[in-house]
């Protein structure tokens, strides 16, 4: 049974920063550890996902050692929010997943640009 999710963010992206703080302000279903892939600690525990092709990827592994990235990892991310699991149940969908995985990919590419819209770099 899940129990903590671990996330593995870019702390130097002002967009993904953001995407932390909203994230840590819900409620949820169970433990959210934000970690910056960059720091050291993480890299010590997560060496694996803190390197390419990771890297230009939100990563999730959960405490069953469960890895989720791309839009698999935004998916596991909303599972775990109250206000949200059904939108990931929605869109986790074999019909539906494929338009999920363009919208995640299409914000990945572009969350610097994203992070100058919101003011952040």
């Amino acid at each position: 049974m899940i129990r903590k999710i671990h996330i593995l963010y870019d702390g130097e992206c002002g967009f993904c920063r953001t995407c932390r703080d909203w994230i840590l302000l819900q409620p949820r279903f169970f433990e959210i550890e934000m970690l910056d892939r960059r720091d050291p600690d993480t890299k010590a525990r997560f060496g694996d996902y803190t390197v390419p092709p990771y890297t230009d990827r939100m990563v999730v592994i959960n405490n069953e050692d469960g890895v989720y990235y791309a839009e698999d990892a935004y998916i596991m991310i909303l599972f775990a929010l109250k206000n949200y699991r059904a939108w990931s149940v929605r869109i986790s969908r074999q019909g539906v997943k494929p338009l999920a995985r363009q919208f995640f990919e299409t914000l990945g590419k572009n969350r610097r640009v994203l992070s100058k819209l919101i003011h952040h770099t």
